[in-house]
């Protein structure tokens, strides 16, 4: 079932149809989150929330528009939150909130500038297509048959070739991080 077509269930009353939602799109959810915070279990609980709060409003979800910018954004929202609450806990993250990309404020935190740099380094190393590829994704929200359409490939080749680039960028950092 094609997201459009899941939203549109879900909609109209099928509740089992947001777990087509949840498949097409959780893994670029929790990558995204993952730039944003390196906490897993953080991005566990807001992605859960997310999603919630997504099946609880999608009736304000605007069809035509980008879904997957609209849970960008609800994501993003509890995260905030969240590591608000948690800098006024006794838990004293207050980090959390520097660790929060976008912005300068994300560049405070000499792990986190030593983390954007490393995955610059490892970008680098990717060649041009595949730069390319992955600034569609992740910087402009396109889906893979989107990106498949503008680089004249199929929206599997693309999917494919996501996950290996992240599977690519995943070990890099590793290796440096080991180093």
């Amino acid at each position: 079932m094609e997201l459009d077509e899941a939203i549109l269930a879900v909609r109209e009353g099928d509740q089992a149809a947001f777990a087509a939602i949840i498949d097409q799109t959780e893994r670029r959810l929790r990558a995204f989150l993952a730039l944003q915070v390196p906490d897993r279990e953080l991005i566990d609980e807001v992605a859960h929330v997310a999603y919630i709060t997504a099946y609880e409003k999608l009736h304000d979800y605007k069809p035509g528009t980008n879904f997957f910018a609209w849970l960008k954004r609800i994501a993003l929202n509890h995260l905030h939150n969240e590591c608000r609450r948690r800098s006024h806990s006794a838990e004293g993250v207050e980090k959390l909130s520097l660790l929060i990309a976008p912005g300068p404020a994300a560049l405070e935190t000499e792990e986190t500038r030593d983390r954007v740099a490393q995955l610059q380094r490892c970008m680098e190393k990717l060649g041009p297509e595949a730069r390319e590829m992955l600034e569609l994704r992740y910087q402009n929200a396109l889906e893979p048959i989107q990106i498949g359409q503008q680089l004249g490939k199929t929206a599997s080749s693309v999917r494919t070739m996501l996950t290996r680039l992240r599977q690519s960028l995943m070990h890099c950092m590793e290796a440096h991080h080991a180093s």
